[in-house]
């Protein structure tokens, strides 16, 4: 975790939590500084010492859990990409919601574009089902969903290089460009179709 030493017999970190009683809003469970992820490492995943990942119920961080660590295995560049966002020094949180729309919820928006980069919170959306598709007929997955979100828009959030530009040959953001191809990176990896567009508009996935 390249954060405290962890000593796997005893289940305890050998150096204190950086995340302090107060700073857990008086959670008793942090109380002793020396566990870990609430002192409930079987439900929760605490990437740096200072903040759980998952949210929600412990059946949705465990669905959660099962989602993310499959796309990440599925490529090594993913897996480079995850590691870096459990290095840095933000918080990338991934959770459910009731909307119909996945989302990423940029914390800092001046600073996910001016290099300093921010923390982001990563919706799902619980609609998400057996046949759903982009307009393109492509499968869209919560997996898909994941590589396309937390692997690519907090990633470029987390950097400070969440483009706002279009790209005048497809008329596409620049920054959903960057996401379907990384999308396409867990597709090609487990024999999804590739996707090629976002908003009913085709992705230059040549640039």
């Amino acid at each position: 975790m390249q954060a405290r030493y962890y000593d796997p017999v005893i289940g305890r970190f050998l150096s204190n939590d950086p995340m302090s009683f107060v700073d857990s809003k008086y959670d008793t469970r942090y109380f002793t500084r020396y566990s870990y992820a609430g002192n409930d490492p079987v439900n929760h995943f605490d990437p740096d010492g200072r903040k759980v990942e998952f949210v929600g119920t412990k059946a949705e961080r465990e669905k959660i859990r099962t989602v993310v660590s499959a796309v990440v295995k599925s490529d090594p560049k993913l897996t480079t990409r995850f590691n870096e966002l459990v290095r840095s020094e933000h918080t990338h949180r991934v959770e459910y919601t009731n909307g119909t729309v996945s989302t990423t919820g940029i914390v800092n928006s001046d600073n996910a574009r001016n290099g300093e980069g921010t923390s982001t919170v990563v919706k799902i959306s619980r609609s998400i089902g057996p046949g759903d598709t982009y307009s393109d007929d492509s499968p869209r997955t919560e997996a898909t969903v994941v590589a396309h979100e937390l692997l690519s828009h907090s990633y470029d959030a987390d950097k400070g290089v969440l483009s706002d530009d279009v790209n005048p040959k497809s008329d596409v953001k620049v920054r959903e460009e960057r996401a379907v191809k990384t999308e396409n990176i867990f597709r090609e990896a487990v024999g999804l179709e590739e996707r090629t567009e976002y908003g009913g508009k085709k992705v230059d996935l040549d640039e």
